[in-house]
């Protein structure tokens, strides 16, 4: 394998990894800021 094919595979998992973890809290913000403010309606 080379340091290229290396890289990426390594910037992959952080971005996974990235996702995984921001994911349940971007949620959890969009549930808390639609709840909140829901007479704006914006998309």
């Amino acid at each position: 394998m080379t340091r290229k094919e290396l890289t990426r595979l390594t910037w992959w998992v952080i971005t996974a990894i990235g996702y995984v973890i921001a994911w349940p809290f971007w949620k959890l913000w969009q549930l808390l800021r639609g709840s909140r403010d829901d007479e704006e309606g914006d998309s």
